[in-house]
């Protein structure tokens, strides 16, 4: 869009056997035309609101769901991924 978003209370989760959904803090937005870059490498202690979010999962090599969710519970986006 033309205006940045706050991702705060917005969540992402995965499909694994045990999936995790993560909700996202204050401190993360996306500016207006850009993009957020999510590292699934189970480090959310590195954390700061500086731009990068980590979540509490990892992609399975042998492919997985990637679920993003308004505040409300909508599903906004779905991505799979496959074999790896």
């Amino acid at each position: 869009t033309g205006a940045p978003i706050s991702l705060e209370n917005w969540s992402l989760s995965d499909s694994a056997p045990a999936p995790v959904s993560f909700v996202i803090p204050a401190g993360y937005s996306i500016p207006a035309g850009g993009r957020l870059l999510v590292w699934a490498d189970d480090e959310t202690v590195q954390n700061t609101g500086s731009g990068q979010l980590h979540v509490p999962f990892k992609l399975s090599s042998g492919g997985e769901t990637l679920t993003l969710n308004a505040p409300d519970g909508t599903v906004v986006d779905i991505v799979t991924l496959g074999q790896q």
